[in-house]
């Protein structure tokens, strides 16, 4: 009876409904039109632009997500280069991670999750 009431427990205590991101650019120029969502695309964070070094952190809902997915970062670079990258898993809807941090440079993306 107690592993059964600790397994209904820890499953509710981990469905989480969003997950934090934060986005560096780290890069030498302006990202414009920046969009991160999960690969159902039931919710986008959108952002303008964001300039050199600076940083931006946010949450992206994921309380209609339902199936197995990635995360997406969409974003114009400098010349109209756009780029669309998918990273990391999520399960169910539910992330597996607490956060995504994005660290944009002029070449790369390093992404960390946590």
């Amino acid at each position: 009876m107690i592993v059964l009431c600790a397994t209904i427990n820890s499953c509710t205590f981990f469905n989480k409904e969003e997950i934090q991101f934060e986005i560096i650019n780290n890069s030498d120029f302006a990202l414009k039109n920046v969009k991160v969502s999960t690969s159902e695309k039931l919710t986008t964070q959108k952002f303008d632009s964001i300039e050199p070094k600076e940083n931006i952190v946010d949450f992206l809902s994921m309380k209609n997500n339902t199936q197995d997915g990635s995360y997406t970062i969409e974003f114009t670079r400098i010349n109209n280069n756009k780029e669309e990258n998918k990273y990391g898993y999520y399960t169910n809807g539910t992330p597996l991670e607490d956060s995504i941090k994005f660290n944009i440079q002029n070449d790369t993306i390093i992404v960390e999750f946590n």
